[in-house]
């Protein structure tokens, strides 16, 4: 199984024919090889890689990536380039992780106004504010955007 890490830049869009459909565009690094592990050792054999450089480098982590041992031909401090891995017509899956933005209230979700800031008001500043009348209809209408 060959497994290459990127990193998404933009959206775009491209044509086939008269038919216009998007595309994401993907940022492809090479990788370090940090880690090895062997089936005598650990009970399983498998590779761990560095996309990126690490924003603190501690002690610990550095006497890790002196370890050189040998799987498979690969030794640690190796660097797998994207064209190593990948060729012109090689048919892909994508698989994205998203970051999560946390629980979306009305003014983030719906672009709704919000209270006023002003007048006495000390915490209704993002508050949805009313969500429907009083005895007529005397409910909630479906589809009412609330957080």
């Amino acid at each position: 199984m060959k497994i290459i890490y990127g990193k998404k830049i933009e959206m775009g869009e491209a044509y086939l024919g008269n038919t216009r459909f998007g595309v994401t565009k993907i940022a492809l690094y090479p990788m370090t090889v940090s880690q090895l592990k062997t089936e005598d050792k650990d009970g399983y054999s498998s590779m761990q890689v560095g996309f990126s450089q690490p924003k603190k480098n501690t002690r610990r982590k550095v006497g890790k990536n002196r370890e050189i041992t040998l799987i498979d031909g690969s030794q640690v401090g190796t660097v797998i380039a994207p064209k190593d891995v990948l060729s012109v017509g090689s048919i892909c899956n994508i698989q994205g992780t998203s970051k999560g933005k946390g629980f979306a209230g009305v003014v983030k979700r719906y672009n709704f106004a919000g209270g006023p800031r002003t007048h006495g008001q000390s915490d209704r500043l993002r508050a949805p504010g009313s969500i429907g009348q009083g005895t007529t209809p005397g409910r909630v209408h479906k589809g009412k955007k609330m957080p």
